[in-house]
């Protein structure tokens, strides 16, 4: 039987080499967020335990984008997308909103937005 392309064991039991990866992914996005100007929606649980959501905001400052919007979702952690269901329709609910918005909207205008959401249960 054969294996799919890009589907196989982890090279090391212990999660380092998955650390390894995202810090240098992290690294390498860090130096393109300055020639980033598309609209830029960046969602955080101010919870999170994995990503430090100081490191987003750090991210999300130097993006060029002249339509960026973060949001910091307090009490909610890594997973936002994976909490109780009231937040759950929260986070895809701005999401979708973020959307809509831009799809309704003209080019007449960009902003930045930043907004920390309350409601995480």
């Amino acid at each position: 039987m054969e294996e799919e392309a890009g589907v196989g064991k982890p090279k090391e039991a212990g999660g380092e080499a998955t650390a390894y990866e995202l810090l240098c992914v992290c690294r390498d996005l860090q130096g393109m967020f300055e020639d980033f100007d598309v609209p830029l929606l960046v969602c955080h649980g101010s919870d999170d335990e994995v990503c430090d959501p100081a490191c987003t905001e750090e991210l999300y400052k130097p993006a060029a984008s002249g339509d960026k919007t973060l949001k910091i979702y307090l009490g909610m952690g890594h997973q936002i997308v994976g909490e109780p269901e009231e937040n759950v329709e929260l986070v895809f609910g701005d999401m979708v909103e973020w959307l809509r918005t831009r799809a309704l909207s003209s080019k007449e205008g960009n902003s930045t937005r930043a907004a920390v959401v309350e409601g995480g249960v």
